[in-house]
């Protein structure tokens, strides 16, 4: 963008000032190695926008979509964002309602500084921020009851354990709107994988969660499906079958998690089969969309190309002749023989 003088200068103010009742100004400066101080006008700009509107009269805020990724801001910018977006008269309101810092070094400080404005942001993307256990704390911290948050990408920040991602598994629940939540290249294994599960069993809105590239491992999935079994089990025993038919899509990404092969057969039966002594996926609140499997099949040692796959391969051609209907299964990159391709090809599927 040239000039870092000009990134927050009199038209981005206009912009901001200009964005009416119920629109949306999407300002993205990502990938512009933008640090804290050239950053040091986008507050004022904010404040003074939202100042503009409630002195025109307007009773609701713009919304901003705003997107600094891939830069090197820290805290400080976030101390700044939550500052400037907030009004509180006549009315407690946000201007910011979704904003990406992903891969910037804004660290636990940073979350913390963002406290003030978490629950009223729709999409929150933090990936690769040099996060840890106390910015998950941040999140709990933040009523999650309360939220209007949609989109949450959390993921490459492995110096989070998994006894936080656990407990924000479980207590995602709460967050009655979310539809996307990201973990990839997190730490998650078996206790992390049952509470995966249960999120998805037990959440009515959850759209997309991908554990892409996490340790999840073989104990990891078996430890998801024992626990997704059992808590099918339950929701048919608790009389919930005509939730089915308002069941929402469900997108799963377990691309690149290196995965035994007969472990990766038991995740796609318990997700596309389900119990088999519940009649008709009795208790399911969602419909598999999407399952991404890129990768992810562990071959064993000394085994050849060619062989790998063959059982999953003929799981899938099982469930086929069973299953009405299969969703897009991604099966690239597993090392397939070209006569496996083909087959999985005739499903329908990516290989």
């Amino acid at each position: 963008i040239g000039d870092e003088e000009e990134v927050v200068d009199g038209s981005c103010l206009k912009c901001l000032e200009s964005a009416g009742e119920s629109n949306t100004l999407s300002l993205s400066l990502d990938c512009n190695e933008l640090d804290d101080a050239s950053m040091r006008n986008l507050g004022p700009a904010i404040a003074a926008a939202r100042d503009s509107c409630f002195s025109r009269g307007d009773r609701h805020l713009p919304s901003l979509d705003l997107s600094l990724q891939e830069n090197v801001v820290t805290e400080h910018t976030c101390h700044l964002l939550s500052k400037c977006s907030v009004a509180r008269y006549p009315f407690a309101q946000c201007i910011l309602t979704r904003l990406c810092l992903s891969w910037n070094p804004i660290g636990d400080a940073g979350m913390e500084a963002l406290s003030p404005i978490l629950h009223h942001l729709k999409h929150l993307e933090v990936e690769g921020c040099c996060l840890a256990d106390p910015s998950v704390d941040v999140l709990l911290r933040a009523s999650p009851s309360r939220w209007a948050l949609e989109r949450l990408l959390l993921g490459y920040n492995d110096s989070i354990q998994e006894a936080s991602l656990a407990r924000l598994l479980t207590i995602g629940c709460g967050i009655k709107e979310l539809k996307e939540l990201g973990l990839a290249g997190n730490q998650i294994r078996e206790i992390g994988g049952a509470c995966a599960a249960t999120l998805v069993c037990h959440h009515t809105s959850l759209q997309s969660l991908c554990l892409s590239r996490t340790p999840l491992g073989t104990g990891g999935v078996r430890a998801f499906c024992d626990s997704m079994l059992a808590r099918e089990l339950e929701s048919a025993m608790s009389d919930l079958t005509n939730l089915r038919y308002h069941s929402r899509p469900l997108s799963l990404d377990f691309s690149w998690c290196s995965i035994e092969e007969d472990a990766v057969c038991h995740l796609v039966k318990t997700l596309i089969c389900g119990r088999a002594d519940v009649r008709c996926q009795g208790g399911r609140t969602w419909k598999l969309a999407a399952l991404n499997l890129q990768a992810c099949v562990n071959a064993k040692p000394g085994l050849r190309s060619g062989n790998t796959g063959e059982l999953m391969v003929t799981t899938l051609e099982q469930i086929a002749q069973t299953s009405t209907e299969l969703p897009p299964i991604d099966l690239r990159h597993n090392l397939l023989s070209a006569s496996q391709q083909a087959r999985t090809q005739l499903l329908g599927m990516a290989s």
